[in-house]
């Protein structure tokens, strides 16, 4: 079941027409200084589908987690009894805790609560716990057709989100490799990138495609839906895959402006990428 809008954590908002600062200040719970020196704001005065940065909103599962701690044996199974293997950071000199956020694709929220941090103050050659990292060598064996996890493209970031992509694949008929594919070439699986060219998220959005789409980008989920329906559309439009990668780069336009694949280098390069991590990845659905 998908989870209500208030219980995801945000990192970034997309300005709506009847937004204000001290509305968006409100809403999430953060001061209006603190918004204007997270996005270098020299005023109150912000714009239509401007992307601001944002404190996460607190999850009612943190809540919970927090409260209901008593959990009644019956309740325990047999997963909760494994040991857990967590990917860890040594934080560095000039580490910051939003950093290391970005670096790694996950929330400063998240990072807190799986390191205990009452703050975001963290020191030199601290442990710190990035993410669990968890193999189900079921699920991959029958997904993946025995690709080896770690030979996946794009590492334990953008794998986290195969099982995601797969689905979404399979509910918009379009090939799962491709749309994992671009995700790590887009992003590499950070779902908090945000482009000089404007790109937002995991799948790289722009704010037009976004709303053309009806999709938050800065949220993984409609990310990955979206440009799974966005796939959807451009082959239907073009009837060919290397021309729908084409197409989910350079723009539509410019694939019927050129009859073809664009000359422009960029484009070019990002097919035969896409191309070629797809080669990579044996998976079952191969269309």
């Amino acid at each position: 079941m998908k989870k209500s809008e208030n219980n995801k954590s945000k990192l970034y908002y997309i300005v709506k027409p009847s937004d204000t600062l001290w509305g968006i200040s409100n809403k999430f719970g953060v001061s209006i200084r603190q918004l204007m020196q997270l996005n270098n704001l020299s005023s109150d005065q912000i714009f239509v589908d401007q992307v601001l940065k944002i404190q996460e909103i607190i999850e009612d599962e943190l809540y919970l987690s927090e409260t209901f701690n008593d959990i009644i044996p019956d309740q325990v199974t047999e997963e909760d009894t494994k040991p857990k293997k967590f990917q860890l950071h040594i934080v560095s000199p000039s580490d910051t805790l939003w950093g290391i956020s970005n670096k790694f694709g996950i929330t400063i929220r998240q990072l807190m609560q799986l390191n205990n941090l009452s703050s975001d103050q963290i020191f030199v050659d601290q442990v710190l716990k990035i993410q669990e990292i968890i193999e189900d060598e079921i699920y991959l064996s029958e997904t993946f057709n025995e690709i080896i996890p770690a030979q996946l493209p794009g590492g334990i970031q953008a794998k986290r989100w195969a099982k995601d992509i797969i689905e979404a694949a399979q509910k918009h008929e379009i090939p799962s490799q491709i749309l994992y594919s671009i995700m790590v070439i887009e992003s590499r699986g950070n779902p908090n990138k945000v482009s000089a060219d404007g790109g937002i998220g995991l799948m790289q959005m722009q704010i037009e495609t976004a709303n053309f789409l009806d999709v938050n980008p800065c949220i993984p989920e409609e990310s990955i839906d979206g440009a799974a329906r966005y796939l959807k559309l451009l082959f239907c439009e073009f009837n060919d895959w290397t021309l729908t990668i084409a197409a989910y780069n350079a723009g539509p336009d410019k694939v019927k402006k050129y009859n073809g694949i664009p000359t422009l280098e960029i484009t070019q390069d990002y097919v035969k990428n896409v191309l070629s991590y797809c080669k990579a990845l044996n998976w079952l659905d191969n269309k």
